[in-house]
């Protein structure tokens, strides 16, 4: 069964899936923001894929509405 807590605990972002949530969210590339953050593009989208999981979207313009909507600044 999953939980409201279980479901909380699964939105919730370390802190960098937040800053690459944000950087996408700015319409910039993987490669864009693995020089910004000083990443590789791999852990780029290793945050990204995990990003994706635990905030159920599927696409990045659905993680750009969501961090619009959701995340504070």
């Amino acid at each position: 069964m999953d939980t409201s807590d279980t479901r909380q605990e699964r939105r919730q972002l370390t802190p960098p899936e937040r800053d690459v949530a944000a950087l996408v969210s700015e319409g910039l590339t993987n490669q864009q923001v693995a020089r910004r953050l000083h990443r590789s593009p791999h852990t780029v989208n290793y945050h990204l894929r995990n990003i994706f999981r635990k905030l159920d979207v599927r696409s990045r313009v659905e993680l750009t509405a969501y961090v619009h909507r959701r995340l504070p600044r």
